[in-house]
Order: C-alpha cells, then structure tokens, then sequence
C-alpha cells in the first residue's frame, strides 16, 4: 500500500494587524483635524458677519451724526443759536488777530508728538507778530 505524505502543510500568510490599526488611526487623526479646521472656519465666518453687520450699523449712525452736524453748523442754524442766545459776533479787529510763525507751529506740533511739554499742551510765543 502506498502511505501518503503526511506533512502538515503550513500556510504561509500573515494576518497584519498593526498596518490596518495604523491605516485606521491615520484617517481619525486626519478627519479630526478637518472637523478642527472646519470649525474654526465656520466660527470665524460667524465673527466676519457679526463684524460686518456692527460695520454696517457704525457707519448709518457716523452718517446720521455728519448729517446732524452739517444741519447744525449750517449758517441759518448758527444764527439761530446765536440769536437764541443773545449773542453778537462780528469780525475780530487788525490789533486782536495773532498770526503763529510757520516754524513755531511746525515745533509746536512736535512737542505735541513728542509730549515733551506736560499734558501736550505746547507753549507759543505769540508776542512775534510777523508775517511768515
């Protein structure tokens, strides 16, 4: 009689866990950081709108205000509040008029900058009476 091969036949195939389980935490690790990504878009897409519409609102009310200032220092207007309160004004006379040297306004100006002089309040000899 004739014995056959008794060897066991061993397969070779390996079942790889650690390539799928990788394969697994690298797409997690990618659609976490897009839902991150996407909510922070969508939350600064928020801020933009809200942003625009405070925008929006600033400048009706800066219109409202420019208009409330051009009715109020419309020359009838400014008479009217003059008249209102009882007061004349005219033309100041040639011996009250103070002309500021061009070089004493430029200096002024950069202590002001500076703050160099107190609260920014610049000191101005208006004695010089010359015409620059």
């Amino acid at each position: 009689m004739f014995r056959s091969n008794r060897k066991r036949k061993t397969i070779h195939a390996y079942v790889n866990g650690a390539k799928i389980i990788s394969f697994a935490v690298m797409v997690i690790i990618v659609l976490i950081g897009w839902m991150v990504i996407y909510c922070r878009c969508q939350t600064f897409g928020k801020d933009i709108k809200d942003l625009e519409v405070q925008n929006a609102e600033l400048l009706r009310s800066l219109k409202a205000e420019e208009l409330k200032w051009m009715r109020a220092k419309s020359p009838d207007n400014l008479m009217r509040a003059l008249n209102k309160h009882g007061l004349v004004m005219g033309l100041p006379n040639i011996s009250q008029i103070r002309r500021i040297p061009r070089k004493d306004m430029l200096r002024a100006s950069m202590s002001e900058v500076d703050g160099a002089e107190g609260l920014g309040l610049a000191s101005i000899d208006i004695r010089n009476n010359s015409n620059e």
